[in-house]
């Protein structure tokens, strides 16, 4: 994982600092990645092969998702990248639901297993979780397309979204301007999908502070993604959320802004402040960690704009 004194030269995610890797023999659960919704089953599914909560065993339920997938996808949110959940080691998903079970549970001994409904239901948690940044990302490009008239027409709606995702456009800029551009990442856009990520990892019990820069590369290639799903004029819902569609995306932003801002902690720091912001005020103040970032006031002092992939054109 990322600590935020790291230095980008060690930004690489070290994920065997997070869980230590268990070998196993046992086969793998066949899961589908759902990026899209899913039809009402003509049929009840049996219990045991269900993947609602409420065939979790009874002594997880109420850390599910209280607890275990807050951990898990903080976890996950500081991978390089995100979309791999094995990295080429089947055990490794398996691994980090154990290490997390013995956190929140050490007196139940619990063994996971590849087959069981707690690793499956734990797995497509993470799967949901990446269609939701996706989703978010979607709304909020419809509304403020939806501020530019009732309905707005085709030619506008092109040029905004064709402008926006221009250099030094609205959609990846606080301070959008054809020149004069600033606050990298820092759009409205992109701190709203964001904050899908930081609402989701509320109540983690991940001790050491990292960078969730695979959330945040997500999220950047999400928003770009529902813009150019405008560039005709009309809403086109692109491809699928997945690695195949949207994984090469995600890297690209992952080794260009989203590397070039972790060089300035303090600065990733004010982005996770202003998401937070975003998330709803009943859950707000449950946010994990809040006063970790008091610090966070120092990024606000004016200087030099933030290095982005776009300053290099």
């Amino acid at each position: 994982m990322i600590k935020r004194e790291g230095t980008v030269q060690h930004s690489r995610v070290q994920r065997k600092q997070i869980v230590q890797v268990i070998n196993s023999d046992e086969e793998d659960l066949a899961l589908v990645d759902t990026r899209k919704r899913q039809r009402k089953p003509k049929a009840p599914v049996a219990p045991t092969k269900s993947l609602a909560f409420e065939n979790l065993p009874s002594w997880i339920k109420p850390h599910f998702d209280s607890k275990l997938m807050p951990t898990i996808l903080e976890i996950y949110g500081a991978e390089d990248d995100p979309w791999d959940l094995d990295h080429d080691d089947q055990d490794y998903f398996r691994s980090v639901v154990q290490e997390t079970i013995d956190l929140i549970c050490p007196r139940q001994h619990h063994s996971v297993t590849k087959g069981e409904r707690i690793y499956a239901i734990a797995r497509q948690g993470v799967y949901s979780w990446r269609t939701s940044i996706q989703r978010t990302a979607i709304k909020t490009v419809k509304q403020a397309v939806a501020q530019r008239g009732t309905p707005a027409s085709s030619a506008v709606v092109k040029k905004f979204a064709t402008g926006a995702i221009a250099k030094g456009g609205e959609a990846f800029w606080g301070n959008p301007h054809p020149s004069n551009y600033s606050a990298a990442l820092m759009s409205p856009y992109i701190l709203k999908t964001f904050s899908v990520h930081m609402q989701a990892t509320l109540g983690s019990l991940l001790e050491d502070e990292v960078f969730p820069c695979g959330a945040l590369s997500l999220s950047v290639a999400a928003v770009q993604r529902a813009f150019e799903m405008h560039l005709t004029g009309k809403f086109q819902p692109g491809n699928d959320f997945s690695e195949g569609n949207a994984g090469a995306l995600t890297q690209s932003w992952r080794n260009g802004s989203v590397e070039k801002l972790m060089s300035k902690p303090h600065r990733f720091d004010a982005l996770i402040v202003e998401a937070i912001g975003f998330i709803p005020a009943k859950v707000k103040t449950k946010a994990r960690g809040s006063s970790q970032h008091a610090e966070a006031a120092d990024v606000f002092d004016p200087s030099s704009p933030i290095a982005s992939a776009s300053d290099n054109d």
